[in-house]
């Protein structure tokens, strides 16, 4: 699926662990280049600019990434 090897066992929230997986500088936001990353390694090909444009759907601060809560509405999207 989309989360691939990301979730590990435990109680957490698998969309929490999936995006803590994305977030590979642990800055608490995932940028486009993470996003793309992650999307490619679940066999989705999208370019930079892709991500970018999602990412912007979905920015409600116009920070240029996303933190989990605008994260998790991306997710419903894809």
């Amino acid at each position: 699926g989309v989360y691939g090897s990301a979730i590990g066992g435990g109680r957490q929230d698998p969309l929490r662990a999936w995006f803590d997986a994305v977030d590979t500088d642990r800055s608490g936001k995932i940028s486009a280049d993470e996003l793309q990353r992650a999307l490619r390694s679940a066999g989705m090909e999208f370019s930079v600019g892709t991500t970018a444009r999602m990412i912007k759907m979905y920015d409600q601060n116009a920070s240029g990434s996303i933190d989990f809560p605008e994260f998790q509405q991306l997710h419903q999207f894809i």
